[in-house]
């Protein structure tokens, strides 16, 4: 059964259980769902396809049962769901049940949910707008990292500046240490003014890079800055990288020896 805040039964007591749903969502940084191999569960009831979501993983535990039995329960942050779920979710026509117990919940549009979530966010003094933004770079940036791990994959290897002394150029990033480095001959090149302007790209390959440059920046605490332009670049540790293209060429059929794994930092 599903209930609506219009259908009669126990209408104050569903309005601050929605409530409660709402204020520990936020306050909690959290939504529970129950998930599988890249998809949720679903529930059909007389107002349609609906979502279950819950405030507590208890909740969410308490419903795998059933057809449902295999889903593992998982957490999204209101930004994720607002982000990720809610627009998918709305394509679909599927709405929300929310706190969903023994086959009753209560019932929400989804997009309803969104404007409640938001003003509960705003009465907790919580920027839900920042934190979607805050997420959406998360997921460019995610992209991009993806993009230059395929792209170094595709070329086999990676190009690097050194100066005119032949040593390789270093860059001071929020008091880190990184080298830059780039998949294509042409982005590196470009690089190469003001403070580079006497340094040329220098290829590297892949493999070459496992084997004996990542365990040096490692050893030397040195990330690697990737998508360099201008702007800046993002980053992350030798190790990271190293596994990703490992698991690449792995996957793609190229195989390689002495690659060593290294433990996190």
């Amino acid at each position: 059964m599903v209930i609506n805040f219009d259908g009669g039964e126990n209408g104050t007591k569903l309005i601050r259980e929605y409530k409660h749903f709402l204020e520990s969502v936020i306050r909690d940084n959290g939504i529970w769902i129950l998930f599988e191999d890249g998809r949720v569960a679903i529930v059909e009831t007389e107002e349609g396809t609906c979502v279950p979501l819950w405030s507590t993983p208890e909740g969410a535990e308490a419903n795998r049962e059933g057809d449902w039995v295999k889903f593992e329960v998982q957490k999204m942050t209101p930004a994720e769901f607002v982000t990720l779920c809610i627009p998918d979710l709305e394509e679909g026509n599927i709405d929300a049940i929310v706190e969903m117990k023994d086959g009753t919940g209560i019932h929400k549009k989804l997009l309803a949910l969104e404007e409640d979530l938001y003003e509960e966010a705003d009465n907790q003094s919580v920027d839900l707008d920042e934190m979607c933004m805050e997420f959406e770079d998360f997921l460019d940036a995610n992209e991009m990292y993806e993009d230059f791990i395929e792209d170094a994959l595709e070329e086999g290897l990676l190009w690097i500046l050194t100066d005119e002394n032949g040593e390789t150029v270093f860059a001071d990033v929020e008091e880190e240490t990184a080298i830059p480095v780039w998949t294509l001959y042409e982005e590196a090149s470009l690089m190469c003014e003001d403070e580079w302007q006497d340094c040329e790209p220098e290829e590297i390959p892949l493999t070459d890079f496992l084997e004996y440059w990542v365990p040096m920046l490692e050893r030397e605490g040195i990330n690697v800055m990737f998508s360099v332009d201008d702007l800046g670049g993002m980053g992350t540790s030798a190790r990271i990288i190293a596994e990703d293209l490992r698991r690449g060429m792995e996957t793609s059929g190229h195989k390689f020896d002495n690659v060593i794994q290294f433990p996190m930092k």
